[in-house]
């Protein structure tokens, strides 16, 4: 009951905690929740101990783009969705004050909100207190590999590639309770650690050469 994403991560850190075991004989804390994953995608569809529905499931509107105007998404300037969480009066009186809008119309909302970008959006509903998330990363990955958190939890890696120059990517996506994760560099060039890679499953230097020469093995 997980998300395909979840259950891949797991998997790696299940198997690099593997590794970790048969090179060293030692096991460690591994943390993930395949649980929690997979709650997070079916926690309004779950049935109760007859098979019956849940009677409070909620329903989409007729655009299928949320519960209603405090519960959706909305098409910004930019074309980047925005997806708003004003659940409880607090969040729905802040986002009122924040969009000018006083009745709490949906259609209004939508109108206010496509007449501005979405980050823009964004940072102010942040600083009104209104839960908030783009939908669409329509930057070109600044928004989330440029995101404060993100760099400072290290899910995001910066080095020098050889043939792009600077670049960001994801970083450590798991953390092990002993052994610290670390991002070994930027992508490999086709061929660029082809030697190391054979002297290490044994092959000597002279049948390396011989593959490469032959076309066998990018080097």
């Amino acid at each position: 009951m997980c998300d395909t994403s979840n259950a891949m991560l797991s998997a790696v850190g299940v198997l690099l905690a593997l590794v970790h075991r048969q090179r060293t004989g030692e096991g460690q804390e591994l943390w993930t929740s395949l649980h929690d994953g997979g709650m997070v995608f079916t926690s309004d569809v779950w049935l109760d101990e007859s098979g019956a529905p849940w009677p409070g499931r909620p329903e989409l509107d007729i655009e299928q783009q949320g519960l209603w105007p405090g519960y959706r998404i909305y098409r910004c300037q930019d074309g980047v969705w925005l997806c708003v969480a004003a659940v409880g009066n607090k969040a729905w009186d802040a986002l009122l004050a924040a969009t000018g809008v006083a009745g709490g119309d949906g259609a209004e909302l939508a109108a206010v909100f496509g007449s501005r970008p979405a980050l823009a959006w964004s940072r102010e509903l942040d600083a009104a207190g209104v839960p908030n998330e783009l939908v669409v990363d329509s930057f070109e990955g600044r928004t989330v590999l440029h995101d404060d958190d993100n760099v400072r939890l290290g899910l995001v890696a910066s080095y020098d590639h050889p043939e792009f120059g600077p670049m960001r990517q994801f970083g450590a996506l798991w953390q092990f309770s002993d052994t610290p994760v670390q991002i070994g560099g930027p992508p490999p060039l086709v061929g660029q650690h082809s030697r190391e890679v054979l002297r290490a499953a044994g092959f000597a230097d002279g049948d390396i050469d011989a593959l490469i020469e032959s076309g066998v093995v990018v080097g």
